[in-house]
């Protein structure tokens, strides 16, 4: 699963981390045949355009029903390159967030994290787009932890995690709960997820934050400039 850090607005879903379980389901289920769908669309479980959805939501529907899995950290990342050439923690005004498409110059979830009087840049919309730009020097990226601790040309800013895009639920429509292909779908996912719940909770970081260790020295004074 990815996640969108913008309130209220809906987010790319991608498998990522249970994909070898998905495929230890279909050796054992052979009569089942999975369709993942990955869309940056939320799919209606109402009209049956999926039987199960992992959804980042702080409110499931009235229609659904399910289990309530984890809640995902997210914090800030940054390219080593840029951290170094940058002082975002004493100089936030000379660095530069990797915004969203928001229309709003200052929206909810910069003014929410610790670097509120950070200016927004360059934007995407695109999650893929946004951890490339981050990649490739040109900002602070806001991230899912078990996103960004996974690159390894991303470092976080903070230990400190944030979530207020609600909690990852798995649902089915109330007509599916007894289904037992649905039930055992539900069991696989929720036991995948669960195996890396320090990692999309955010406890897995294996780089020292930069708040937590001495700021690189810039190679030339010039690089501090944004």
């Amino acid at each position: 699963m990815a996640q969108d850090v913008r309130n209220g607005r809906r987010g790319r879903a991608e498998v990522r981390h249970p994909g070898p379980d998905l495929a230890a389901f279909a050796s054992l289920t052979r009569g089942i045949q999975l369709e993942l769908v990955t869309t940056d669309e939320e799919l209606d479980l109402k009209k049956r355009e999926a039987d199960v959805a992992i959804r980042l939501t702080p409110t499931p529907p009235e229609y659904a029903v399910g289990k309530r899995i984890l809640t995902p950290g997210r914090s800030v990342y940054a390219s080593h390159t840029y951290i170094e050439q940058h002082d975002s923690l004493n100089n936030p005004e000379k660095v530069h967030w990797i915004g969203w498409d928001d229309t709003d110059p200052a929206p909810q979830w910069i003014k929410d994290s610790k670097s509120p009087n950070t200016p927004v840049h360059h934007q995407s919309g695109k999650l893929h787009v946004q951890i490339e730009a981050a990649k490739s020097d040109l900002g602070l990226a806001m991230l899912s932890c078990f996103i960004g601790d996974a690159e390894p040309e991303l470092q976080r800013l903070s230990s400190e995690t944030s979530n207020t895009c609600g909690d990852i639920w798995i649902l089915t429509h109330k007509d599916l709960r007894n289904a037992a292909r649905v039930r055992a779908f539900i069991n696989l996912i929720v036991i995948a997820l669960d195996k890396h719940r320090d990692l999309i909770e955010g406890r897995q970081c294996t780089q020292t934050p930069v708040t937590q260790k001495s700021r690189p020295t810039p190679r030339n004074s010039e690089l501090t400039l944004a």
